[in-house]
């Protein structure tokens, strides 16, 4: 994860990864960062679906008020971490 943003306390675990309440270092802004651990993806279907994610949710939350908007995605071999509204 950049150090654009300061992670903070976990709010939620899942099968595949956590999801922290996280700041903004510019900003101040308050965001959920969802970090999805890739070893824990049993095979390349979990990954694509993973990776995708972030794009399916950008596009549902054009003009829609009532979809969670993703402000960022950051990938490196381990993660995937998916900035986005609280």
């Amino acid at each position: 994860m950049p150090r654009e943003y300061s992670i903070g306390e976990e709010i939620s675990r899942g099968s595949f990864g956590t999801v922290c309440r996280c700041s903004c270092l510019a900003s101040g802004d308050i965001f959920a960062v969802k970090s999805i651990n890739k070893s824990l993806l049993s095979d390349t279907v979990d990954r694509d679906c993973a990776q995708q994610e972030a794009k399916i949710t950008q596009f549902a939350a054009a003009g829609n008020p009532n979809v969670v908007q993703i402000h960022a995605v950051y990938e490196d071999e381990a993660w995937i971490h998916l900035v986005m509204d609280i």
